[in-house]
């Protein structure tokens, strides 16, 4: 399961550009690596699956249905769809790894339709619909985690944990985002925003036989779902003060902050926060320093196609970091120009 389109969650592709580090200019384009696309019987089984699903439903659901699947089968999301044949691959069946990605997708949309609720996002479907085909996606993932796993005490106990702590952090998002700041960063914190895809990982190691393994397991998605978590609130800061939602980038750039929380107060002081851009690249750095740790921790649990895809995510973000710096840098020398002519 995931994190939002944001958790994780976000892919740190496919949106806004990114300010940090450069990438190293002796790599090649050819010998950098590459993102993980989604395998195409995965997408055409997910196809059939979510048609399966919604067969029997009215109207409003069928179609909320297949606009979602729509959404969620696109390369941004390839973690959610990959991770599953990641995670203790060697050690699991291809009928295993199919039915993992089959639960893990059901609760990558599940995740998606609830996190736009929760964000106040309207569809043209109403509520009702909504509700509903929130509710089929998850019992489809419990069905496909009870025909594989039965009635494991372990692996639901870590099912209903990875849940709870989402749904805990999504609820007190206002309060503990509102306080950070660039020295206070919790990496657990973050990554519990996309706590459902955590859940394949216990799937993994009850199939494979080694549940005391989990916690190797976990770590580099952690550090994934983290650095998901990083990108997703640089790149949509202002849309999320427009919408009076609590962004990281935005506290961290204006910590401490005594004024107005409201956007005509904060735009501005937000404006001359990022006149400061080494605290820009300090966001940043701490994102890379995410992608860079899961990136070492999938190599020790050879997940090699995970730490190849991580590195391709850590080279994008430098790339698109040294363009976004550029254009603050530059906007910076146009409005100092203004002043002087004037």
């Amino acid at each position: 399961m995931s994190q939002p389109d944001t958790v994780v969650p976000a892919q740190l592709i496919g949106k806004n550009e990114l300010p940090t580090l450069p990438r190293n200019p002796s790599t090649s384009p050819a010998a950098r690596p590459q993102l993980a696309p989604i395998r195409v019987d995965d997408l055409e089984r997910m196809r059939q699956e979510f048609q399966d699903l919604l067969k029997t439903e009215v109207g409003d659901v069928r179609e909320l249905g297949q606009e979602l699947f729509q959404r969620i089968a696109i390369v941004n999301w390839s973690v959610e769809w990959n991770l599953p044949r990641w995670l203790a691959a060697e050690s699991l069946t291809e009928s295993q790894k199919r039915r993992l990605v089959v639960a893990n997708v059901f609760g990558l949309g599940y995740v998606r339709l609830h996190d736009d609720r929760h964000d106040g996002e309207q569809t043209s479907w109403g509520r009702a619909a909504e509700l509903r085909l929130e509710e089929l996606l998850l019992e489809a993932a419990r069905i496909e985690y009870r025909q594989l796993l039965g009635d494991s005490a372990w692996f639901w106990e870590q099912f209903d944990r990875h849940m709870l702590r989402w749904q805990q952090t999504i609820r007190s998002s206002s309060s503990w985002i509102s306080g950070f700041n660039l020295d206070s960063i919790s990496p657990t914190r973050l990554s519990d925003i996309g706590a459902p895809l955590l859940i394949s990982c216990g799937a993994a190691c009850m199939l494979a036989g080694n549940t005391s393994r989990l916690p190797a397991f976990e770590a580099p998605v952690r550090q994934y779902l983290a650095a998901a978590v990083l990108f997703d609130h640089l790149s949509d800061w202002q849309e999320d003060l427009a919408a009076n939602r609590p962004n990281l980038f935005l506290e961290a750039m204006l910590a401490p902050y005594s004024g107005e929380r409201d956007a005509a107060s904060m735009l501005p002081a937000m404006y001359l926060a990022l006149t400061g851009t080494e605290k820009v690249r300090r966001y940043v750095q701490l994102l890379l320093d995410q992608l860079e740790a899961g990136i070492g921790n999938a190599f020790k649990m050879s997940m090699r196609s995970f730490a190849q895809h991580l590195m391709a995510l850590k080279d994008e973000a430098s790339s698109s970091a040294d363009l976004n710096l550029t254009r603050i840098e530059g906007m910076l020398a146009q409005a100092q120009n203004l002043l002087v002519s004037e």
